[in-house]
């Protein structure tokens, strides 16, 4: 039976209540626990997306967002919405809060289907079984496995050849990228109107991708982080933005265009971090697929590699599509990753 207390939401835009609460909630696994800072901009990047609230009366206790997006299914384009920022406020978790943020979703996806082929997937830690038993509960499948890793640079070098490219220049990333997907899995791209960025030489790209700028709240620390938020990063710009455990800023790298010169992509890493004062840029991507081989070979990731992989599953509700195609599609390659 359902508490009476708790009414349903949903809306179109992120609202003021929903973006304070985002930023309350603890995520991540059992290592690594932060909470997102500054998410306004990043939100209204993802409208029109449905945003999905539950309150208790008056104070909201749980969110999840779904945005449109499309997939490359086995050959075939598909609509899909991406799930994410599933969260439930710690005074309200084993309440059924989240089974019932899940049905919401999926109750959105399957109207949004209207008899179509359709998707809706997100993505979820390899060690979050309570999640992942509840969205295989309401029959969710393990499409893939993707990682994510951190590039870090101590003192990243800035390039006069980078630059955001225009709308013209853009049809041609879209272009290159297309031409360099290969396979008969999922490909997934980021459904964000994020910024395209791009090393250039002349008229010709040499290495391009989507990004987004995230800050996250890693927590006090232990005496020295205290010490050094208190004396340092407070008094010194610099230091602030590089360092500061309560404002983390790193940058999330999405749809690498990773051609004929993969080393390319190491000068262009090294430039957005520079150009943005970060020193860590997250890659997700299929391990499998080409643009992780061609990443890996120019010894990107280096001696931080280990530390910082994660592994993701993909899990994925269908209607009206047949098993053979689901089937078929896991097989791979699974390129992209997050949406925000």
């Amino acid at each position: 039976m359902r508490d009476s207390r708790w009414h349903l939401d949903r809306s179109d835009r992120p609202q003021p209540a929903l973006v304070d609460f985002l930023e309350s909630v603890e995520f991540g696994g059992s290592g690594l626990r932060y909470r997102r800072k500054e998410l306004a901009d990043t939100l209204r990047r993802l409208a029109p997306s449905r945003f999905i609230s539950i309150c208790d009366r008056d104070r909201l206790v749980g969110t999840y967002i779904l945005t449109p997006t499309r997939v490359d299914l086995a050959g075939e384009s598909v609509p899909a919405d991406y799930r994410g920022l599933l969260a439930v406020a710690l005074s309200h978790r084993r309440q059924g809060i989240g089974r019932r943020l899940v049905e919401a979703a999926l109750d959105h996806a399957q109207a949004s289907a209207a008899g179509e082929p359709r998707l809706s997937f997100g993505l979820i830690e390899s060690g979050n079984e309570a999640s992942l038993r509840l969205l295989e509960a309401y029959g969710g499948k393990r499409l893939g496995t993707l990682e994510s890793q951190l590039v870090y640079r101590q003192l990243p070098r800035s390039s006069p050849s980078l630059r955001r490219l225009d709308f013209d220049e853009a049809a041609a990333y879209t272009d290159e990228l297309q031409h360099l997907e290969s396979g008969s899995g999922v490909i997934i791209r980021s459904a964000a109107e994020l910024p395209l960025y791009a090393l250039v030489a002349g008229s010709r790209i040499r290495a391009a991708a989507r990004v987004g700028i995230s800050t996250i709240d890693l927590g006090p620390g232990g005496a020295l982080a205290r010490f050094l938020h208190r004396y340092a990063y407070g008094r010194f710009d610099v230091l602030r933005k590089r360092y500061d455990r309560r404002a983390f800023r790193y940058l999330t790298i999405h749809d690498p265009l990773v051609s004929a010169e993969p080393e390319a992509f190491e000068e262009f890493t090294n430039a957005l971090l520079a150009q943005f004062a970060a020193h860590m840029a997250l890659f997700t991507l299929d391990p499998g697929s080409e643009d992780a081989r061609r990443l890996a070979s120019t010894g990107l990731f280096g001696r931080f590699s280990r530390l910082t992989r994660q592994e993701l599953q993909i899990i994925a509700h269908s209607w009206n599509l047949p098993d053979d195609r689901f089937a078929r599609a896991a097989a791979g390659p699974i390129i992209g990753g997050p949406v925000y």
